[in-house]
């Protein structure tokens, strides 16, 4: 029977594979597919599937844009923001649902999310700022132990990344969704500070599980190292910049960034020497995000 009450939204690059195991278990429910790359052939891959308005973007203009696009086309009560690299059945959406109902003043409900191999994976913060791109061994040690302790209640995080994001749409439309200017990082923890400067609850649920998977484009190839390497330092960046937050050690951390690609270039190391170089390189198109943003034309 169709569920006229949830409208499930992806955003998907390059990720055939997992959408289209996705959508088969999807059936019952609303999908509205964004799709960012404009070479995609995936609109023929999904003809049998009458549930789903497809849209086709000219350009990959990021993540947050095209959620916020997708948002704005859902009319139904209910929105689950779903991942193209996290797969979620029927049964394990309608447990979101009535968990929801369950509290007052929800802004997010999320499930666990699991690996390939049933472990449990940590995504949350207790604060917004312990996503680093460096953390020191007492971090990782403390993050390590995290991930091998499973939550066996609700419990209430201070900031979630990633998705499913199950929310109330009209709130989430009121409040705002994903900040455009972030392409890709970010945005789910600006959209957390949001949710928590409103006063609603952030809730994280073991009675509901997902799995976050490896897509096939997720290689250590050249393109990819570029897309995640530069725009995790300049969303990094906007956001501690949004929050009135010191970004002179980002600049400062260019001249390391810069260095190690020395170090790697002479170690034979391709992936990190590259990655290094789009660290700069994102360093630099933040600095320039700003200049535009001050500039008048």
């Amino acid at each position: 029977m169709k569920n006229n009450e949830i409208t499930v939204l992806i955003v998907a690059y390059k990720s055939d594979e997992i959408i289209l195991k996705n959508l088969a278990n999807l059936k019952n429910f609303n999908v509205i597919l964004i799709d960012n790359f404009k070479n995609s052939n995936l609109k023929n891959k999904i003809n049998d599937f009458i549930n789903i308005k497809y849209i086709k973007n000219d350009k990959n203009s990021g993540e947050a844009c095209g959620a916020d696009k997708g948002l704005k086309l859902i009319q139904t009560k209910y929105t689950l923001y779903l991942n193209p690299d996290t797969h979620i059945d029927e049964a394990n959406i309608l447990k979101l649902k009535n968990i929801f109902l369950r509290y007052t003043n929800i802004g997010l409900l999320s499930p666990l999310h699991l690996n390939e191999k049933n472990e449990y994976v940590v995504n949350y913060f207790t604060h917004p700022f312990d996503q680093k791109i460096k953390r020191n061994n007492f971090e990782k040690k403390i993050f390590k132990l995290l991930n091998n302790i499973k939550p066996t209640g609700d419990f209430f995080p201070r900031c979630m990344w990633g998705a499913p994001l199950f929310f109330n749409t009209d709130l989430i439309k009121k409040i705002g969704f994903f900040d455009t200017s972030f392409f890709l990082y970010f945005e789910d923890v600006d959209l957390c500070d949001r949710i928590i400067k409103n006063k609603l609850k952030i809730i994280i649920t073991p009675e509901a599980f997902c799995y976050h998977l490896n897509p096939n484009y997720q290689s250590k190839s050249i393109k990819y190292l570029f897309l995640t390497s530069s725009n995790f330092i300049f969303s990094q960046m906007l956001y501690y910049n949004k929050n009135n937050h010191i970004i002179l050690k980002f600049y400062l951390r260019g001249f390391e960034f810069f260095f190690n690609s020395i170090i790697y270039l002479f170690k034979f190391n391709k992936n990190k020497f590259f990655q290094n170089i789009f660290r700069i390189f994102g360093i630099f198109k933040f600095f320039f995000f700003t200049i535009s943003k001050k500039i008048k034309f």
